[in-house]
């Protein structure tokens, strides 16, 4: 059952962020991991659209039964498609509307202070 592999993910993932020492993470996976967390809200926006897209452009163009070596090459296409587009999204969009809220933000409090 799905649910359950989702529990259990909650929980490892909140072990690891606890940073109690319970997850030796080595220091090469470090950095695609705190990129992968960065990206992980574009990545959920991302996701949906891009399977969709693949979905109807394949299912319009190729006949996938049978062959499960096409059926891989495409999830990978797939898998890359929605890190370029979640990748794209993040810097492009969410980067910038976060400076602005910061701004937005700061002057709203300095306003207020004075």
């Amino acid at each position: 059952n799905w649910s359950l592999v989702a529990f259990l993910s909650s929980i490892l993932v909140t072990q690891a962020t606890l940073n109690e020492g319970y997850i030796y993470i080595p220091n090469f996976l470090k950095r695609p991991i705190y990129w992968f967390g960065e990206l992980s809200y574009a990545v959920y926006l991302c996701h949906l659209p891009v399977f969709l897209l693949f979905k109807d452009v394949i299912q319009h163009y190729f006949d996938l039964n049978g062959r499960p070596y096409l059926i891989f090459a495409v999830g990978i296409i797939e898998l890359a498609a929605m890190f370029l587009s979640a990748g794209l999204t993040y810097f492009f969009i969410e980067q910038p509307c976060q400076k602005i809220g910061y701004r937005k933000l700061n002057q709203n409090v300095k306003k207020q202070m004075s």
